[in-house]
């Protein structure tokens, strides 16, 4: 029974129970008589018994029972508490991370989401729930999460991916590990996923990675590199920058220090090695300049070296870091520019003592041409001295002007010219120089184009050059000369160190010589440098080709190699005009002048009293009235008194403050109906930037004498300038009675005036659209003072008056772009007849009435101008 119960305590229990059931009723049956009956009383006691038995078996078993499912009750609160317990710790930390998770179902619809993944979403478990990715997102963004879980189920394990996600906040990104869930039996029923959000972390790698792109754009841009050497491991480490400086391949280098010495120009290696030693030896910072040689191409390049050290506790050097810049081009302008000083020097002191060679010479021609003409016809002994004399002054003449060529920046006759004709006759007075012994190559291309130059520079170029070379192969060898058209790309800089980007005429000499030797290439442009003894050369020649080719906005490019010759390349700009049509400042524009001779009135005003004296004699031997001054103060005082001077001709350069230029602006100024002429013996760069300040100066400039002036220039040129048509004449009727605006309007006067000359004489385009911007430029400062005096005298009609100004100041600006594209000689006579019209009658209309409103207001229109010009 205890088997069959399995019990223990239980058993033991039913077991007394029996027993004590048993003794129960035989002992009551024991003391009963017995009866016929007896029997069944006896087993109706046993009976119940066992009843009863049965009943305290019930009992214990359901009280056992009761037990039991109170304890099962119990452990299994235990583990609901416990499980309850895992369950809000599990909750805590999903809900709490600050990953998203999410599970989804094999259908892709989710089936639990955490609460970062609904701030993210900006959405509820309940709006997320039973719903998929396409409900959210994008078709694109759906299709590449949904390619993910596939090959999550393909591996069956876990897979990492990096994923972008737009959400309501946002693109995000995000480090997702996903994996599949399975049942006990092994089957996957859904995927999970945690993703991590990235996205500040790539911002900063993208941040870094532009910042390294930055760096390695601003390295290559600066060529300049950067590198690190550790002492220890003896490794040397190069940035990109500094591979390409070097011009070796990453491949091709060993990462050692010696390495690096191979690539230092072998002249400079000991320095360089010394300089490095010693800042390591001293804890020292280490900077220096010297050459490498690079490895790909074998250019010789400047670079600067600049580094810093690393130490430890113990003060011992463990590492370096540094720099590596490329610095040629510097190199290159320093040298141009130590260059262009020596030129600019020596043009200062040959441009002063030209000017006053010009004077000397202009004393010497005039004399000798007034006494050619006093001389009898019979003394031919005495005139054939005079000529002899006359052209050696225009030797001198010419050799002054090779000496302006050191301080002028720009060409003084650049007209389009074909280098293949100049070369063919510049090669025809070549030829007596070189000697037989010379073989002369000649290439020329057919197609060549133009360029804008001064031909004669440019044959004095090709001479000097030519000469060089004969003395350079000590008359023996062969020379050789080339013109090309070339075009000068970004990839082709780096072969020329001057080089510059567009199209170029090249010409090229080349000759079978000794070479130069490299230490004194750098000095062959240099002024006065010369191998060649004293009594041989000057050291200008090369000075003046670079000076020319410069002027030109070109470039020169030099081969050379001891025992193998030399090679001059000059580069010029192509010619942007097919023109070829050339025009000299000293010649008259008019190919005819009948009558050179006159009767009128003229100041000449120069500081050289004997070049005064001779001008002064030409002038009157052609009949002209002629006023001489030596200075600006005595010039003005002339025109003060009263004189009726009808041409002032002023040299420019004059001793004192002021110079012809200011005497001109004076002229202007006071004397309208006076016209104006400059003779100068001194180069254009000492006026260039004046005629900047003052525009109205460029048309005198145009018209300049250069000294000395011939007689048979001179006396043409004044007939000219006296007879030029005019638009208006200065009348005092124009004046209006205000100082300030009676100058304005002379001064408009002198530039209508310059407008007429430009359009009858039919000067060149920019010339008459650079008077027109000054007309412009003085009208619209004109028009502001008139303005600010009719506000200060209270002028009733004010703002009909200036509606006026900027009307017409509209109309020139139309005319003004419409020109520029288009140039029409008939409107540009019209134009400037409009302006002569509207001038004409806005003076004597509009202006005259202002001075009625100007009396008792004078001091408030005075101070009304003078702040107006500060």
């Amino acid at each position: 029974m205890l088997v069959v119960f399995g019990w223990r305590g239980e058993g033991v229990k039913a077991l007394i129970l029996l027993v004590f059931t048993l003794l129960t009723g035989r002992t009551a049956a024991a003391a009963e008589p017995l009866q016929d009956d007896s029997f069944n009383i006896e087993w109706g006691f046993i009976v119940a018994s066992l009843l009863i038995f049965v009943l305290g078996i019930t009992w214990i078993v359901i009280q056992s029972r009761v037990r039991k499912l109170t304890e099962e009750l119990e452990e299994q609160r235990l583990i609901c508490e416990e499980l309850k317990s895992s369950e809000e710790k599990l909750s805590a930390i999903i809900h709490n991370t600050s990953s998203i998770i999410f599970v989804k179902d094999l259908a892709g619809i989710y089936q639990l989401v955490n609460k970062r993944f609904e701030q993210a979403a900006n959405k509820t478990a309940e709006e997320i729930v039973g719903k998929s990715n396409i409900d959210f997102f994008s078709e694109e963004t759906t299709a590449r999460l949904k390619l993910n879980d596939q090959m999550v189920l393909d591996k069956d394990g876990v897979l990492e991916f990096e994923e972008t996600i737009f959400f309501d906040g946002g693109i995000k990104t995000y480090i997702a590990t996903k994996f599949p869930l399975k049942r006990e039996n092994g089957e996957t029923y859904a995927i999970c996923g945690i993703a991590t959000d990235i996205t500040a972390r790539k911002q900063i790698e993208e941040a870094l990675s532009e910042s390294q792109s930055m760096l390695a754009d601003a390295e290559r841009i600066a060529r300049l590199g950067s590198w690190r050497f550790d002492r220890e491991s003896k490794e040397l480490v190069w940035s990109d920058a500094v591979y390409e400086i070097f011009g070796i391949p990453k491949d091709d280098f060993d990462g050692s220090y010696d390495d690096f010495l191979g690539v230092v120009y072998p002249d400079e290696r000991d320095q360089v090695d010394h300089e490095y030693r010693d800042a390591v030896e001293n804890d020292d910072t280490f900077g220096i300049e010297h050459r490498i040689i690079r490895r790909n191409d074998g250019a010789v390049r400047w670079v600067r070296e600049k580094s810093t050290y690393n130490l430890d506790e113990n003060g011992r050097f463990v590492s370096a870091h540094g720099t590596v810049q490329d610095i040629t081009e510097q190199k290159n302008l320093e040298r141009q520019l130590v260059r262009s000083q020596k030129m600019e020097a020596v043009g200062q002191l040959t441009g002063g003592v030209a000017h006053d060679f010009n004077n000397l010479l202009g004393i010497v021609e005039g004399n000798l041409d007034l006494l050619r003409r006093i001389i009898p016809a019979e003394e031919t002994k005495l005139l054939d001295r005079i000529d002899p004399a006359l052209r050696a002054v225009r030797r001198g003449a010419d050799l002054t002007k090779k000496l302006l060529s050191f301080s002028r920046r720009k060409p003084q006759a650049a007209t389009p010219t074909s280098l293949n004709d100049l070369l063919q006759e510049t090669l025809t007075l070549l030829g007596k120089t070189l000697t037989d012994s010379i073989t002369l190559n000649l290439n020329q291309q057919d197609d060549l184009w133009l360029t804008d130059i001064d031909a004669g520079d440019m044959e004095d170029a090709i001479i000097n050059l030519a000469l060089n070379a004969r003395d350079a192969m000590d008359g023996y060898g062969n020379l050789s000369m080339e013109t090309a058209n070339v075009v000068i790309s970004e990839a082709e800089l780096s072969q020329y160190p001057d080089a510059k980007l567009g199209e170029f005429v090249k010409f090229s000499i080349q000759d079978t010589g000794g070479g130069i030797a490299k230490e004194i290439v750098h000095q062959i442009y240099d002024p006065f440098f010369t191998t060649k003894g004293n009594e041989k050369g000057t050291g200008l020649g090369l000075s003046m080709v670079y000076g020319f080719i410069s002027r030109s906005n070109g470039f020169v490019h030099l081969e050379t190699e001891r025992g193998k010759g030399t090679t001059f390349h000059l580069f010029l700009p192509r010619s942007k005009s097919r023109g070829s049509q050339e025009k000299s400042l000293n010649r008259p524009h008019n190919d005819v002048v009948s009558d050179h001779k006159g009767t009128e009135t003229i100041l000449v005003v120069d500081d050289e009293i004997d070049l005064l004296e001779v001008i002064s004699s030409e002038l009157e031997n052609a009949g002209y009235k002629v006023f001489k001054a030596c200075s600006i103060d005595e010039a003005m005082e002339i025109l003060d008194q009263g004189e009726a001077i009808n041409l002032v001709l002023t040299d420019i350069v004059m001793p004192g403050k002021e110079d012809g230029l200011d005497l001109a602006a004076k002229v202007m100024r006071k004397y309208p109906e006076v016209r104006l002429m400059l003779t100068s013996g001194y180069s254009e760069k000492i006026f260039t930037l004046r005629v900047k300040e003052n525009p109205v100066i460029a048309y005198l400039l145009n018209h300049l004498l250069s000294k000395p002036v011939p007689r048979d220039v001179l006396i043409p040129a004044v007939r000219q300038a006296l007879d030029a048509v005019i638009a208006v004449q200065w009348s005092e009727k124009m004046a209006v009675g205000i100082q300030k605006l009676d100058e304005d309007h002379k001064v408009l006067v002198t530039l209508l005036n310059q407008l007429m000359d430009a359009v009858q004489n039919r000067l060149e385009h920019k010339v008459f659209m650079g008077i027109c911007d000054s007309l412009l430029v003085y009208a619209n400062s004109h028009f502001k003072r008139e303005e600010v005096v009719m506000e200060a005298c209270e002028y009733p009609h004010l703002d009909n008056h200036r509606k006026i100004h900027e009307l017409l100041g509209a109309r020139v600006l139309a005319f003004s772009k419409g020109l520029s594209e288009n140039e029409d000689h008939k409107v540009v006579v019209e134009f400037v007849e409009f302006l002569r019209e509207w001038f004409i009658d806005h003076t004597l209309g509009m202006d005259q009435t202002i001075i009625d409103y100007t009396e008792g207001k004078e001091e408030a229109i005075e101070a009304a101008l003078e702040s107006l010009e500060t």
